[in-house]
């Protein structure tokens, strides 16, 4: 059994914020000796938000996601970090843009989102990644 920890944007943009919640559930895992990873989200904001509508902090999503954005190196580090300590990298890629940094940044395990179940452009790309993948 795979016990999968959702992150999202709780990071709140912040590496060091992200850090504290991989310590919780490192200690969580370990505690129960349970098999788990930490799941990040994927979005390429420059293609995944319409440019009509990339700078509107009325729209809840927009601005969250404007507000939480990290960089790949960002990723890159909460990733080695999670690994480090001993859980599953885990992500849901929202896009085709996506989906080279998961494999990039060796995520151990894809999961695609309910809301993706029938982007088939997406699920044929991700078909060709040699990748355990999590469909929900």
């Amino acid at each position: 059994m795979l016990y999968v920890f959702e992150m999202a944007n709780n990071h709140m943009g912040s590496v060091s914020h992200a850090k504290k919640i991989i310590d919780a559930f490192a200690l969580l895992s370990k505690r129960k000796k349970i098999n788990a990873g930490i799941k990040l989200q994927f979005r390429n904001l420059d293609t995944f938000i319409h440019p009509d509508f990339q700078q509107r902090d009325d729209l809840k999503y927009i601005k969250r996601f404007n507000e939480t954005k990290l960089s790949r190196d960002e990723f890159k580090e909460i990733v080695n970090y999670i690994k480090a300590s001993g859980l599953l990298a885990i992500t849901t890629p929202f896009d085709n843009e996506s989906i080279p940094m998961s494999d990039e940044l060796n995520i151990d395990v894809l999961k695609v989102a309910s809301c993706s179940i029938d982007d088939w452009p997406l699920l044929e790309e991700l078909s060709n990644i040699n990748k355990r993948i999590i469909i929900s």
